[in-house]
């Protein structure tokens, strides 16, 4: 069975958001430390970095056979492709399962309410694999037209 994998797009929103706050500690730690053992109240950060590089370094995405998984941290799942009813290209979902890191990525509509939001490296790649095995998906959004001109 073929498998074709995906990497995540990581969003500079993601590192800021957790590296800034980690760089500014160990700076203010180490600007009015008085030795090495002054270092341990940056023990509670070690396991926030840990967590934030298995999000970064492990979140991906693969389709193999007519399933699409993907995984982030501890979220993993996957989806039969066959049911997948539509795909909104170039979009953001700030609320629901949001298996990703970076912004405008693709929103899959599975069924009547199930929402699941991807974040690929590059999008249009995704989506015309994901028509390959189902082509009866609704595209819509961001750059529909490079993506329905290569159908």
């Amino acid at each position: 069975m073929n498998r074709k994998v995906y990497s995540a797009k990581r969003g500079g929103f993601f590192l800021l958001a957790v590296l800034l706050p980690l760089a500014f500690a160990v700076w203010v730690t180490y600007r009015y430390a008085a030795g090495l053992g002054t270092l341990i109240p940056l023990l509670p950060l070690v396991p926030t970095v840990l967590f934030t590089w298995w999000l970064f370094f492990a979140t991906r995405y693969w389709i193999e056979g007519s399933f699409f998984h993907y995984q982030c941290g501890w979220m993993v799942g996957r989806i039969d492709i066959r049911t997948i009813q539509k795909l909104e290209v170039g979009r953001t979902l700030w609320v629901g399962t949001k298996p990703a890191l970076g912004s405008r990525g693709i929103v899959i509509h599975v069924g009547k309410v199930e929402e699941i939001y991807v974040a690929p490296e590059d999008n249009e790649v995704l989506v015309r694999d994901l028509l390959a095995v189902n082509p009866g998906i609704d595209v819509y959004g961001m750059a529909v037209s490079r993506i329905n001109s290569t159908r």
